[in-house]
């Protein structure tokens, strides 16, 4: 699993891990909610505007950028 995942995963309360083992072992916890998923997903969401605002910037079109950010924003319903 990519490691950003797995953070967002453990973030958001959606993956736990047992500590005394190594390597450490993930899983799903039994105590996940829909909040918990909406929170893991907002993550993800915000991570994918983070990297669009990042290269618009690199590639100097930055007008252009902020549009998609929004517009990703507006479609999943982030702030």
């Amino acid at each position: 699993m990519n490691d950003k995942i797995l953070k967002f995963a453990i973030d958001s309360s959606l993956v736990n891990y047992v500590d005394n083992e190594t390597p450490k072992r993930y899983f799903v916890s039994g105590h996940a909610d829909l909040e918990d998923i909406e929170e893991f997903a907002t993550l993800i969401v915000k991570e994918c505007i983070s990297r669009i605002l990042r290269v618009g910037i690199l590639e100097d079109i930055e007008i252009e950028s902020d549009m998609i950010a929004s517009a990703v924003a507006e479609h999943f319903g982030i702030e």
